[in-house]
């Protein structure tokens, strides 16, 4: 009746707020968090290529650094300080297949790259560091992005897709100490037997997340807490995609506070909370089977 009718008008439009909030902070970042951190300054940028060459200086377009690597040592080697930030400029859509690894005040501007994790880490971030990729990939047993046990302030990244194969890990904050902030803007996350984003058990550092999509298939889960810090953010959507036996939402430990309006894991796990873990979930549809052994708030937006 008109009753029903209201109520999915105003379901309606708190997913469609969720909607333009996503759009906002979206906006936000892009003038923002990175654009800002990754502002050009000549004096204190270097440039890498596939067409360049590690023996060159890297100081100017003409002359860039054939590796990420590379790169980031020589600005490594000029101390880079809150006053005196360094800017590494990738300037194609190559494939980087290399373990980047960021310190304090080095940034990476890479919006046309992809970057394949060599050995463990695709992108390893630090405090005062931000960071924009097109493309993460990662296999069994490597993460895409991560944040430092001995982190203790922000550090920020920005990417279009990552990509996780087998075991293989999309964001891990490994800050501990109750410190160390790890800011996530992705468009899409999708992960097979590993985990989307998250943290292991002797973590507590905070995760905040901006994200699109995360789909899950195989054994995998899309948002894991495990240490007691805590996880809050905005999540667009949350999938199974229908192969294996899957988890949305895994809070073992700590909190979690999120505004997912489309959680749908099908016939498998929506949510599970362990008897340490707090979960704080506002939805427009949610879809699984849900335990809950500690604290699960769970409300419906607009009803």
């Amino acid at each position: 009746g008109s009753a029903a009718s209201a109520q999915s008008a105003a379901i309606a439009a708190s997913c469609q707020r969720a909607s333009n909030l996503s759009d906002v902070a979206d906006a936000a970042t892009a003038r923002g968090n990175i654009s800002s951190a990754t502002a050009l300054d000549q004096a204190r940028a270097y440039y890498v290529s596939k067409a360049g060459n590690d023996a060159n200086s890297g100081l100017n377009p003409g002359e860039p650094k054939l590796t990420i690597g590379s790169a980031i040592s020589a600005a490594v080697a000029e101390t880079p300080a809150a006053n005196k930030v360094f800017t590494i400029n990738v300037m194609d859509a190559g494939i980087y297949a290399e373990d980047v690894v960021l310190t304090d005040y080095i940034n990476l501007l890479a919006p046309m790259a992809t970057i394949e994790a060599a050995t463990t880490t695709a992108l390893s971030m630090d405090d005062n560091t931000a960071a924009e990729v097109w493309h993460i990939t990662v296999g069994a047993g490597q993460i895409g992005v991560s944040l430092p046990a001995g982190a203790t302030d922000e550090a920020t990244v920005r990417f279009t897709d990552l990509i996780c194969t087998g075991t293989g890990i999309g964001v891990l904050n490994l800050a501990a100490g109750g410190q160390g902030r790890l800011h996530v803007y992705g468009s899409r996350i999708q992960v097979e037997n590993g985990f989307g984003v998250g943290d292991l058990s002797s973590n507590d550092g905070h995760l905040h997340l901006y994200l699109g999509d995360i789909y899950v298939n195989g054994t995998g889960t899309a948002l894991a807490r495990v240490g007691s810090g805590d996880t809050l953010g905005f999540i667009h959507h949350i999938k199974d995609l229908g192969a294996g036996v899957t988890t949305g939402i895994n809070v073992v430990s700590g909190t979690v506070d999120i505004f997912c309006p489309d959680l749908n894991m099908g016939a498998d796990t929506a949510y599970t909370v362990g008897a340490s873990g707090t979960l704080n979930l506002v939805g427009c549809e949610i879809v699984g089977t849900r335990t809950n052994a500690g604290t699960a708030n769970v409300s419906m937006a607009g009803g």
